[in-house]
């Protein structure tokens, strides 16, 4: 008894020392630094963080008429860390002359090329935008000017009666370009981003939201949004219903290469 009492008191010694210590050093509480919740996202023991992924998806978009959501198609975009993206889509158009078509987009981080399924070339090439697709799980895709950036957090705050810690992203360089992420730090995933976007054309700012529903946890244990509702200025503009993830397939680098026998 007597030894038990004395290695009790020698582990509540040893806990009060540490945790002196890392007061005494001013290093921050890892469960509460801000960019380190951001960075554990999609993260769970014994794997590997998100380092590609297939995700097959149902689209939908508000109508230029009604505002009313419509079917547009059915995607299936290929993710590889940092920024490669290439999203193969089958358009529904019906009357229309893209009915059935189908357009893929490759994003190698430096350009962006446009294919339709009518020929092996290009019909549009431009710089890649640093801008992560909204359609993926926010920060997977990671562009070079996003390491200024700059991490605070914030309050909590109750998402469909889950609770989350808000992590305000500020950009330095541009005070107008920012977003919020809300976490719920138990599964580690995010349940809202709220974006404001600089105009390009000098007006206000463009606010985005986006709200991540219908969490479950993959075969790997680590947990991922299946439906995504995407807001412009607060109305509801866009929803991606997943019907299948893949993690850490190993995609190869000729995926993302357009004129690698990307058409047949």
């Amino acid at each position: 008894m007597k030894l038990r009492t004395l290695a009790v008191m020698a582990c509540l010694l040893t806990s009060l020392v540490l945790a002196w210590n890392r007061e005494a050093s001013g290093a921050p509480d890892q469960g509460l630094d801000p960019r380190a919740l951001v960075d554990r996202l999609y993260t769970v023991a014994g794997q590997l963080p998100v380092r590609d992924m297939i995700v097959e998806m149902e689209c939908s978009d508000a109508s230029l008429d009604t505002g009313n959501l419509v079917p547009t198609g059915k995607d299936k975009t290929y993710y590889k860390f940092p920024n490669k993206l290439r999203i193969d889509s089958v358009i529904r158009d019906p009357g229309g002359p893209m009915d059935g078509r189908q357009v893929i987009t490759i994003r190698d981080g430096t350009n962006a090329w446009h294919f339709v399924s009518t020929g092996q070339y290009p019909v549009k090439k431009a710089p890649d935008p640093p801008s992560p697709t909204l359609n993926l799980p926010y920060n997977l895709q990671r562009y070079p000017q996003d390491n200024a950036r700059k991490y605070e957090l914030g309050g909590s705050q109750t998402i469909d009666g889950v609770a989350t810690r808000a992590v305000k992203i500020t950009n330095p360089h541009d005070p107008q370009d920012l977003r919020v992420v809300y976490i719920d730090v138990q599964r580690n995933v995010p349940l809202r981003l709220e974006m404001q976007i600089p105009s390009e054309k000098g007006g206000a700012p463009i606010k985005k939201r986006v709200d991540y529903k219908d969490i479950r946890r993959l075969d790997d244990g680590r947990y991922m949004p299946f439906m995504l509702e995407i807001y412009e200025n607060d109305r509801l503009q866009k929803v991606r219903v997943y019907s299948g993830i893949k993690v850490n397939v190993g995609l190869q680098d000729s995926l993302f290469q357009p004129m690698s026998g990307l058409m047949r």
